[in-house]
């Protein structure tokens, strides 16, 4: 989605006043984060402040007679109080005590700085515009259409705009009044994102004493999935499959088309979710952070004990990979068995498998997802050890890391 004013296409005349740029991209970039803001007068400050780093990097000259800075102290005049303008100035300007000047028009400032741009162009991309109150949404868009309406620039607000439509403020055609255009982007397939974080960020680095490889886990975890249900679409449940024609075998049958169902929906919605750049790099980041806490502990308290390694591959690897999907992902649905501390964890669990073949749809995405990891992660289909969620449970509510290991050796490992 993008907005500019009318670019002005004058050459620069102030040549004295701009340093000799050695080479010429035709644009400057600045991206800005709009979850971040909070205030007019925040917001303001920090686009100034990015376009100057921006500019200098390139050569301009931004200082004390400068016309970005006769641009910048236009604006505070016309959106801000004296104060709060004057001391906004000082920060930027810090050096000499500065004073905001009366300057003729925005027009007049507006095409001196254009002049200064030459045929170079500034970029504004604002990302997360969905994630904001309806309120700073609409200041940042009456800001840029009235008040910061720079010159030569593309204002680029990025965010998922449906989701912007379902908020009762914004009323259809709305954005059409700010966006000259709105464009969809190309979904990044999960796979090609997790492949770049571990190419930029590599487990190979923490050096483990064990081996893990996240990408492959979740390409497992997809892998044994839709192959299970495209089987049992193709031969049915194998225990029920020869049961004579009748009440039971209907029910079965039903039971299977119903579970084959969910976790194809579940798991094309699971797949849609990784897809999302910023959620899967909050989970990569949130894997990878406590992996390593957990090689660092196994290389300080248990050597290459054979029976720790076992409890990690078994037990806490799996359950680190499972909170992280099912925090990040179905967010609502795990706070509330967090905030219970996992109470009734073992007999909700239960309750979920067992829903994934008695109900025909879960209609609220979320919870679609959450049950396709429960039915992953700890039904008999996929997993053969009946006290895993019990594991799960214990490691995730354990303070100290070395005190479960050790427990757990006690208990000894299948």
């Amino acid at each position: 989605m993008g907005w500019h004013p009318r670019l002005n296409k004058n050459k620069n005349k102030n040549k004295t006043k701009q340093k000799q740029k050695k080479t010429s991209k035709n644009k400057n970039v600045v991206w800005l984060n709009l979850a971040d803001f909070n205030g007019q007068e925040t917001f303001i400050r920090q686009v100034f402040r990015k376009i100057q780093i921006e500019l200098d990097s390139n050569n301009y000259y931004t200082g004390e007679t400068s016309e970005f800075k006769k641009y910048f102290e236009t604006v505070l005049n016309i959106s801000l109080n004296e104060p709060i303008a004057n001391l906004m100035l000082d920060q930027m300007y810090s050096k000499n005590k500065n004073t905001l000047k009366d300057y003729v028009s925005l027009t007049e400032v507006t095409n001196e700085f254009s002049e200064m741009l030459g045929d170079e162009h500034i970029i504004i991309i604002i990302d997360d515009i969905d994630r904001c109150t309806d309120e700073t949404i609409k200041e940042a868009l009456k800001l840029f259409s009235e008040i910061i309406m720079l010159p030569k620039s593309i204002i680029i607000f990025v965010g998922d705009y449906k989701q912007l439509m379902n908020k009762q403020e914004f009323q259809e055609g709305f954005f059409d009044k700010y966006f000259m255009h709105n464009y969809n982007l190309a979904t990044v397939p999960y796979d090609i994102l997790f492949k770049h974080y571990e190419k930029e960020n590599s487990f190979e680095k923490l050096n483990l004493p064990f081996k893990i490889n996240f990408f492959s886990k979740i390409q497992l975890l997809f892998g044994e999935i839709t192959e299970w249900y495209k089987n049992e679409d193709k031969n049915g449940i194998a225990e029920n499959r020869n049961l004579k024609e009748g009440p039971m075998r209907s029910i079965a049958l039903e039971q299977s088309a119903n579970l084959i169902k969910n976790m194809e929906e579940g798991i094309s919605r699971l797949r849609n979710k990784l897809s999302n750049p910023r959620r899967a790099l909050r989970i990569y980041t949130e894997v990878y952070e406590n992996v390593g806490k957990l090689g660092q502990s196994m290389k300080k308290n248990f050597a290459n004990d054979e029976n720790v390694l076992k409890i990690i591959e078994q037990i806490i690897l799996p359950a680190i990979i499972f909170y992280s999907l099912a925090g990040n992902i179905c967010t609502n649905k795990f706070q509330e068995v967090r905030a219970k501390d996992f109470e009734n964890f073992k007999e909700e669990t239960l309750n979920i498998i067992a829903e994934m073949s008695n109900q025909d749809e879960i209609v609220e995405e979320e919870l679609k997802i959450y049950h396709l990891l429960i039915y992953y992660f700890f039904s008999t289909r996929f997993q053969h050890d009946e006290l895993r969620m019990e594991k799960f449970k214990n490691y995730y509510l354990s303070s100290n890391l070395e005190d479960f290991l050790k427990d757990e050796v006690k208990r000894g490992v299948k």
